[in-house]
């Protein structure tokens, strides 16, 4: 499935109304490069998909969508809000600000529906930025910078459960080195010696960071990107051929594994 990409010249941030016009297809399941913050003022029976997880839109609803995250909004006319979009290069300049749990934690959190006192705090401050991003025309200066910092650890404070969330910088590479190489490459060894550890070593910091081992981490990824290529209409034969499974039966194996269901009645359920 093809990535949009955060196409926005000349500007780090763009923040506008849900029901602007996007310049993709955007009626059906799609990935990002960047990340997208929604807030809805009111919900009406919409909802949002995030790597197949359904989420009713709500009054106040706030949902993350960070980047590689399958994601389908289904929008009823009258619900409406804003939406933040951000490249990953807009979030690390503004990370010596912010507590290093934050990247994790925004792809953690998918959604939450806020109280009137939340919302209403995140609303000020958006509208704030939007006019800092008017007199800007939406480059990161240093005063621009500093109240996206505010703004994104706001949305941080609102899913924060009080749980300390951290994840080393040995797991964000692993999950970066996966995201680049999971059609081809699933053995535990081949990303331990790209990161130069022990797998044991790995599999420890992981369990240590998101309570996953190394293969539960490249399992989820790979069975996100199956689903996707079925939505695509792709058949199993292709599937597996450009996941590089041994064989459609392997391909099948793990899909049963994974869902409990075949790969054709998992593409039912889609």
């Amino acid at each position: 499935m093809a990535i949009n990409l955060f196409d926005f010249p000349n500007k780090d941030i763009q923040v506008c109304r849900i029901s602007h016009d996007n310049g993709y297809d955007f009626s059906k399941i799609h990935r990002h490069d960047y990340y997208e913050i929604f807030l809805f003022e009111k919900g009406c029976g919409g909802s949002q998909i995030v790597d197949f997880e359904e989420y009713l839109v709500c009054d106040r609803s706030l949902f993350v969508i960070a980047p590689n995250q399958a994601h389908l909004l289904t929008r009823k006319q009258m619900e409406d809000g804003w939406i933040i979009q951000f490249s990953r290069s807009s979030f690390e300049k503004c990370l010596p600000l912010l507590p290093r749990s934050i990247g994790l934690k925004l792809k953690c959190c998918d959604h939450k529906v806020l109280e009137v006192a939340q919302f209403n705090s995140l609303i000020r401050r958006i509208e704030e930025l939007v006019g800092l991003l008017e007199e800007s025309d939406g480059m990161m200066s240093g005063k621009i910078g500093l109240y996206f910092s505010f703004l994104i650890y706001d949305f941080y404070d609102k899913f924060d459960s009080g749980e300390d969330i951290r994840m080393s910088t040995l797991t964000e590479r692993f999950i970066s080195f996966v995201e680049q190489d999971f059609r081809s490459e699933r053995a535990i060894g081949y990303y331990a010696s790209k990161l130069c550890v022990s797998a044991p070593t790995l599999t420890k910091q992981l369990k240590r960071d998101v309570s996953m081992t190394p293969l539960e981490v490249i399992h989820d990824v790979l069975l996100i990107e199956i689903k996707l290529l079925m939505k695509e209409k792709l058949s199993h034969k292709e599937i597996s051929h450009l996941l590089h499974f041994d064989s459609q039966s392997s391909y099948s194996r793990f899909v049963m594994k994974m869902t409990g269901c075949k790969p054709s009645d998992l593409n039912k359920c889609l």
